[in-house]
């Protein structure tokens, strides 16, 4: 096995726990608070994605899904598949997929401590699952790595590109963002605000504190 660097590990697997745990909350906002309409979109954005990993299975470099969660996507192809999309096999879909959600935190959870305890242990966290996990997600939680940006909300906000609770907030945050986004103007305008006496004064003033 490579060697595993602790850090690095630590920080790729929490952040896909976050995306999963997003993507599983995500599910929770849609069954509370969201239209048919919304459901049905969800659930088709969903499918697509599954059905694009099935394909992936046949292609001339085949990548097999994990025994593990290829029942659930099957579940919730077969749901969606349905000529006749109820209110209700939409939801046995969504719930479906978040009992998925779940099982994948719970093992991006035991990953995790394997990676903080690297030290202590000789065994190391199975980042090729990792790494295959992420194949599973059915879009990008793009939050996660967008607010490290030095640009954001100082000439940019975030493009939320769901309805978990945190893209809820970022999409109310943008909105006071543009209603108050403040003009950046050179420092080079305050030049004339000082006069030369206080500028002595202030000269004065730090040559004494250095002395």
């Amino acid at each position: 096995m490579p060697c595993v660097r602790p850090g690095i590990s630590v920080g790729i697997i929490n952040n896909q726990v976050t995306a999963l745990e997003a993507l599983e909350s995500e599910i929770e906002v849609l069954n509370t608070y969201g239209t048919l309409e919304q459901k049905s979109e969800y659930l088709e954005q969903v499918f697509s994605h599954y059905q694009s990993l099935f394909e992936q299975e046949y292609d001339q470099k085949p990548k097999s899904i994990r025994a593990e969660y290829k029942p659930f996507m099957q579940s919730v192809v077969a749901l969606a598949e349905n000529p006749n999309r109820t209110p209700e096999i939409i939801q046995q879909a969504m719930d479906v997929n978040r009992l998925m959600y779940r099982e994948m935190i719970g093992e991006g959870c035991y990953q995790n401590q394997i990676a903080v305890d690297l030290f202590k242990s000789a065994k190391k966290p199975e980042m090729n699952k990792i790494r295959e996990n992420s194949r599973y997600l059915y879009r990008d939680v793009n939050y996660i790595k967008d607010k490290k940006s030095s640009s954001v909300y100082l000439s940019t906000g975030i493009t939320p590109k769901g309805y978990s609770p945190v893209e809820l907030l970022i999409s109310q945050t943008n909105k006071y963002f543009q209603e108050s986004q403040l003009e950046s103007r050179p420092i080079v305008q305050f030049k004339g605000n000082c006069s030369q006496d206080l500028k002595r004064y202030n000269q004065k003033w730090v040559t004494e504190m250095v002395d």
